[in-house]
């Protein structure tokens, strides 16, 4: 990894790339940048693959593609079991990630696909494979818990949080870096970063869906957001922008350990809330 000292023009040569990978040099207006060939993308390609084989494994046994994880239900999330066992199952850690790994259906799972093979290949190109697996799970993580937080009763699964986390880690990773890249190609990354977390907004005060884990999707948003603010590195550095870096990491820890204290310690939590803003 190379650092650019401040006196060298911060757009004479940007390395985005952290890890010791094969790449590619394309031109971007003028500006060399040295990016990972989408074939080289493999965490994006990996968690792929494994939700479509554990979909379509269990719609060949059920014979169906309405139903994506009726075999599978042990990946689900869920912090207690059904009336009357109402027995906690914080001990089943494995469910604050695996709920990643199935969908309920064909669209859901299509979706997903989409929006996770975009937002992962900006990723992983410019912060590696590593940083992109922790994206992912720190989505997945902190998405998982801020539904047990609300309620919990609910029972999660898909990957929109996990990818969620990707969006965010997209705009955190371009954010302090606007004195170092091309004016429009810093733009644009923006945009994608902003445009999901947009989208699911807009979704939510206009076509509001109970089945939809609204709160799973921003936490999973601003976990991969803040933690990319800290974990990316930026061309120019100046001293407020290591004080963000800091403050973004420190917000995290904050955040995902009042989830993990509330998660732990309120077993048998009996405030049930929801996601509905009140209405006059």
């Amino acid at each position: 990894e190379i650092d650019l000292p401040e006196q060298l023009s911060p757009m004479r040569r940007v390395r985005v790339t952290q890890e010791s990978e094969e790449i590619d040099t394309v031109s971007v207006s003028n500006e060399e940048f040295e990016i990972v060939s989408v074939k080289r993308i493999y965490i994006t390609y990996s968690f792929l693959w494994v939700i479509w084989i554990i979909f379509l494994v269990n719609c060949g046994i059920n014979g169906s593609f309405n139903n994506g994880y009726e075999h599978f239900k042990i990946l689900l999330f869920k912090a207690i079991t059904e009336y009357p066992q109402c027995k906690p199952l914080q001990k089943e850690w494995w469910r604050l990630f695996t709920n990643m790994l199935i969908h309920s259906d064909m669209k859901h799972i299509a979706l997903n696909t989409v929006f996770i093979f975009m937002n992962g290949y900006v990723v992983e190109s410019i912060a590696g494979h590593t940083k992109t697996g922790i994206y992912i799970l720190s989505g997945a993580f902190g998405g998982t818990l801020g539904l047990a937080y609300i309620n919990r009763y609910k029972t999660a699964l898909g990957a929109s949080h996990a990818g969620m986390g990707l969006g965010g880690a997209v705009l955190g990773s371009y954010l302090l870096n606007y004195d170092g890249y091309d004016k429009i190609f810093y733009r644009i990354h923006c945009v994608v970063g902003c445009f999901y977390i947009a989208s699911d907004l807009i979704s939510y005060v206009y076509d509001y869906e109970d089945s939809i884990g609204y709160i799973g999707h921003w936490i999973g948003y601003l976990n991969g957001f803040l933690l990319s603010l800290y974990l990316s590195q930026t061309v120019v550095k100046k001293k407020w922008k290591t004080a963000i870096k800091q403050t973004g990491f420190s917000l995290f820890i904050a955040l995902n350990a009042f989830l993990v204290c509330d998660y732990l310690f309120n077993t048998y939590k009996t405030n049930v809330m929801n996601d509905i803003l009140p209405t006059s």
